[in-house]
């Protein structure tokens, strides 16, 4: 039987040692701090009013100021392709297309002899209690890593008897050996892309957070992965292999492919997906599927933990270039500052100053001091004019009549509040990105209540 057909994509994995266990950021939400009834009678979290912002602890702080407690190994953490963390306009909405859910993570020693394989159920939902809690598998049979709980995902809520209100959460996400998979693969659970007509789809935004896919505690059980026993001493090469479980949500099978020839389909997934494949391999069938694959090759004593406190080192500069160059002239020479600025500028301003050849260093002086300042609009200001624009009557050579007091007040405070107005609108862009992310955020939150 002929292998199949599949399009490779490459994709970037980084890897974290961690010699001992440390606390890194704090996830973007956490739902599990949201009010829910049990089957007992019980309530969990009575106290916190059921609005979204009480799910997202990193924006409203934390008394006690602690990060999630990540064990010691090495943490790897892997990018999603762009062309799928990329969301298209679709009847008014943006959507964001599924991602894969499937993650085969092996680990090989420097001589190349594979030494351990786990596979990564992304959208794994850890079950519920017999009283409606969501709870984590037990370690030393199924979870994220031991010791640690995987992240939380808004759900679908859960209805206990007589229509009371669950949980609206589920615990998201595991790691598993190869072997046990394979055993457990015909086995009982329940995943996210359920069906590939899920309401929910792991996506790489996952709840509505812009960064879910690239903040690792945001997805460290999902896009993550944590080996707890490898040797300090030893060299490694880490391979990561992911693939759609649910055929049909993979982004080969979209309408965007639907009823074209496999030439014209070769043209779709360059244009769309920015995705190119070899001229010979263009003369192939169109493959029915990718699968993501990334490379890490690490040695742990040989790479520098992360401080976890100590001096930090602060620049301050007009530009980014000044800042740096302040860094750099600590390092290397304090009398050379006004050199290595000029050199880094040069980098910064070189595309501005493309073909002047007469008084460069006029224009690049120039073009480096209107680096330091930024343009904002100047509003809008109105003014009363006469009908006829010449300086005087064509008629009588009279000069136009002042205005009178009631308009010139009026036209004052007209703008005077076009000030105000020009001075919100602005507000308003800058603010504009951040009601974007909040609005994400919250949104499937609120749906789910």
């Amino acid at each position: 039987m002929p292998a199949e057909l599949i399009l490779r994509v490459p994709i970037r994995v980084d890897g974290l040692y961690v010699e001992t266990a440390a606390e890194l950021g704090l996830p973007m939400a956490d739902f599990s701090k949201l009010p829910y009834n049990l089957a007992n009678g019980n309530t969990i979290n009575g106290d916190t009013p059921n609005l979204a912002q009480f799910a997202f602890p990193a924006a409203l702080g934390r008394a006690d100021g602690k990060g999630l407690a990540f064990p010691k190994g090495l943490h790897l953490h892997w990018a999603l392709p762009d062309a799928l963390a990329t969301g298209h306009h679709r009847n008014h909405t943006t959507i964001f297309p599924a991602v894969p859910n499937r993650w085969l993570v092996r680990r090989l020693d420097h001589t190349g002899k594979l030494e351990k394989s786990w596979i990564v159920e992304s959208d794994f939902l850890h079950p519920l209690n017999d009283n409606g809690a969501p709870i984590v598998i037990p370690p030393g049979e199924i979870t994220a890593w031991p010791n640690n709980t995987p992240i939380t995902f808004p759900t679908e809520r859960h209805m206990l008897p007589g229509d009371t209100a669950g949980a609206a959460f589920r615990f998201m996400g595991r790691s598993v050996s190869l072997s046990d998979w394979l055993q457990q693969k015909n086995g009982s659970g329940e995943y996210l892309n359920q069906d590939a007509h899920s309401r929910y789809k792991l996506t790489a935004v996952g709840y509505g957070e812009p960064a879910f896919a690239a903040y690792y505690p945001n997805c460290y059980s999902v896009f993550g992965f944590c080996d707890v026993d490898p040797d300090p001493a030893a060299s490694y090469e880490y391979q990561v292999i992911g693939w759609f479980n649910e055929l049909p949500l993979d982004p080969l099978q979209s309408t965007d492919f639907a009823g074209l020839s496999d030439a014209e389909r070769y043209n779709a997934l360059a244009e769309e997906y920015r995705w190119f494949v070899t001229k010979d391999d263009r003369t192939k069938p169109f493959p029915p599927r990718i699968v993501c694959f990334a490379s890490l090759t690490v040695t742990p004593n040989n790479v520098k933990s992360t401080p976890q406190s100590g001096a930090l080192d602060l620049a301050i500069g007009n530009t980014g270039g000044e800042a740096l160059a302040a860094l750099l002239a600590d390092d290397l020479n304090p009398t050379d500052k006004p050199v290595i600025e000029d050199q880094l500028e040069a980098m910064n301003v070189a595309p501005a100053l493309q073909g002047v050849d007469i008084d460069y260093k006029a224009h690049f002086e120039q073009t480096r001091h209107q680096r330091g300042f930024r343009g904002f609009a100047g509003g809008h200001r109105w003014a009363v004019l006469p009908v006829s624009q010449q300086p005087m009557s064509a008629t009588d050579g009279k000069q136009d009549p002042a205005l009178p007091d009631s308009v010139a007040h009026a036209l004052d405070a007209l703008n005077t509040a076009q000030e105000a107005y020009d001075m919100a609108q602005q507000e308003i862009v800058e603010l504009r990105y951040q009601t974007f992310c909040d609005w994400h955020r919250f949104l499937v939150a609120f749906n789910s209540t």
